[in-house]
């Protein structure tokens, strides 16, 4: 939008993508360089595109009053064609000025955004350190395995997938899910006092008399102070009680709540990525550069010259020792065992913790199920050892 100094009149045959039929006057020498550049850009001029009398189309006045024109333009891509409501003058609006101001009415119809399902749960796996709820998380799997023993022999996927909704609805009863509400380290005390407050402000609003609103007002001063000194009260324990605990994090050597604590006391938030800087070490802030730039790093690093001898690698001088037969329990019991505690859950939805918490139900079902997937599929050996000692997470098995 802006003073082209175009006039673009009434005629819009051959022009109607560009032009409506409701301009002003006669196009000139501007006004056919105009509609040339809209045409090339797919643009449309909106004032001609809504029938409004003359005087809601005149955008310019001489300052002798006689000479109007339609020379102020707002276009709009095609693309948006039918957003676009109206385009008139205003004349009555003061900008001290020989050009009249032009309004827009622009309405945009958005697509529903379709919501997606969260297909991963977070279960609150914090509660498995206590012992007493962990008790109840093995009691609760122990009871439910036992029924799944006594129903008729499945097939491996469904006996997995039987298991796997086991512990996801023990997860489910048993943990809860996990909540992103932060901790409030305002006490119910400064609330009380912070609820007082917001009273006393309005009886300042209401206060009918001055000796009303001035004993009001002083009243709402002195519980502000009030507030104040509370929530710095508030928030020195808070700093304390959180020192503290990462002090005895520290003792048990729990890096990860020691992280999480030092990470809040600082307020320092990490950079999402890093930038990209091209050969010289300047930053790029185009994405077009960006990938250029990634596409010429990769090309550098995957395309190689050829050796001028071919790799020579020698025979294994004898065969390996692989173990062909049953996978044992402690095998079992070691791979869960060397899960890391703190990973999300893998593609079956269920958490690490969940399976290092679930005790010996957890290790049988799991020996009996990778057992029976080593008769009757015949996985080769280096995929079932790779399995067995490595897995994060037993959506992978």
């Amino acid at each position: 939008m802006g003073d082209m100094n175009a006039k673009i009149g009434k005629e819009n045959k051959d022009r109607e993508k560009t032009l409506g039929k409701h301009g002003l006057g006669e196009i000139n020498e501007n006004g056919e360089k105009l509609v040339e550049f809209c045409e090339m850009n797919e643009l449309v001029i909106g004032g001609s595109l809504f029938p409004h009398k003359n005087i809601h189309k005149e955008t310019w006045e001489s300052p002798d009053g006689r000479t109007k024109n339609q020379i102020d333009h707002i276009m709009i891509s095609q693309r948006w064609r039918s957003s676009l409501q109206d385009v008139r003058v205003m004349r009555g609006a003061d900008i001290s000025s020989d050009h009249h101001l032009i309004i827009a009415k622009v309405k945009i119809k958005l697509a529903k955004g379709t919501k997606v399902e969260q297909k991963r749960i977070k279960y609150n796996v914090e509660k498995l350190k206590d012992l007493h709820l962990k008790d109840q998380f093995q009691i609760e799997l122990r009871n439910r395995f036992e029924v799944l023993k006594d129903g008729p022999d499945l097939d491996i996927n469904n006996e997995w997938e039987v298991g796997r909704d086991i512990i996801k609805e023990v997860c489910e009863d048993v943990l809860g899910r996990q909540t992103n509400k932060k901790k409030d380290w305002m006490s119910h005390g400064t609330w009380d006092k912070v609820e007082e407050r917001r009273k006393m402000k309005e009886k300042v609003n209401n206060a009918r008399t001055r000796a009303q609103k001035q004993e009001a007002q002083n009243k709402h001063q002195f519980l502000n102070k009030e507030v104040k000194k509370c929530c710095r009260k508030d928030k020195r324990e808070y700093v304390n009680d959180l020192a503290t605990e990462a002090e005895f994090a520290a003792y048990k050597g729990d890096i990860k709540t020691l992280y999480n604590i030092t990470k809040t006391l600082s307020r320092r938030k990490t950079a999402k990525s890093k930038p990209v800087k091209d050969k010289d070490g300047k930053v790029l802030t185009n994405l077009n550069e960006q990938m250029e730039r990634w596409n010429e790093y990769f090309i550098n690093v995957l395309n190689r010259p050829e050796p001028d001898q071919p790799v020579r690698v020698e025979p294994a001088g004898e065969d390996l020792n692989i173990k062909i037969d049953n996978i044992k329990k402690y095998e079992v019991k070691k791979a869960i065992k060397s899960l890391k505690n703190g990973k999300s859950a893998g593609i079956d939805g269920i958490p690490p913790a969940a399976f290092k918490s679930g005790g010996n139900e957890i290790i049988e079902y799991m020996y009996k199920l990778l057992n029976k997937i080593w008769q009757e599929e015949k996985i080769p050996t280096e995929w079932l050892k790779g399995i067995v000692r490595g897995f994060h997470s037993t959506g992978d098995t």
